[in-house]
């Protein structure tokens, strides 16, 4: 053993109580760093699965020139049915997911019958939603199902500001995939 390692060890062992609380000091950082990391990690982990289960899913697909343009006009944009049936096959047939949810993004607006507030909506499956919408709270009201085909979940900002109630008839105005002005009335 070298002089340098057996004068360490020497004032080691005759300065125990500062030995033993730089030591202490050591281990009680090392700990925190351990359980900060634990904490960041699960936080990223939660917004990564929050994200996923909030209606993102893993992946999404859409045509070339949706996101420059796909607000402008959407119609053009559209993924047409036989490609999309196509595409749903191949997915379900090449991989392990457990839900392939086709949607359509629409915008249009949203009425009580006293005033129209203009919306962004997105047209699903309810059935197929289930899965990949689980992260989602809903305040009032309960989940969209098959059968429910009128139905629709609103948001809280938007749910407030017509002033609805669950169960009440709205109007949805939209255009169709043609270009052609549509209204039906949906419930929340």
């Amino acid at each position: 053993m070298t002089l340098g390692w057996k004068v360490a060890l020497l004032n080691i062992v005759r300065h125990r109580r500062r030995s033993m609380t730089t030591l202490v000091a050591i281990v009680f950082g090392c700990a925190s760093l351990i359980v900060f990391g634990g904490f960041v990690q699960s936080i990223y982990e939660g917004m990564r699965e929050s994200m996923i289960r909030s209606q993102l899913g893993h992946i999404q697909v859409y045509t070339k020139g949706y996101s420059q343009y796909g607000n402008i006009d959407p119609e053009r944009y559209m993924v047409p049915a036989p490609v999309l049936e196509q595409i749903v096959r191949v997915i379900d047939k090449k991989t392990q997911a457990l839900v392939v949810a086709p949607r359509l993004n629409f915008n249009g607006l949203l009425s009580d019958g006293k005033q129209s507030i203009a919306i962004s909506g997105i047209g699903i499956t309810a059935e197929k939603e289930v899965l990949l919408s689980s992260a989602i709270r809903i305040v009032d009201g309960e989940d969209l199902f098959a059968e429910d085909r009128s139905a629709a979940h609103l948001g809280e900002g938007l749910f407030n500001a017509l002033n609805a109630q669950v169960g009440d008839y709205l109007t949805l105005l939209a255009s169709t995939g043609d270009g052609v002005i549509n209204a039906v009335d949906v419930y929340r």
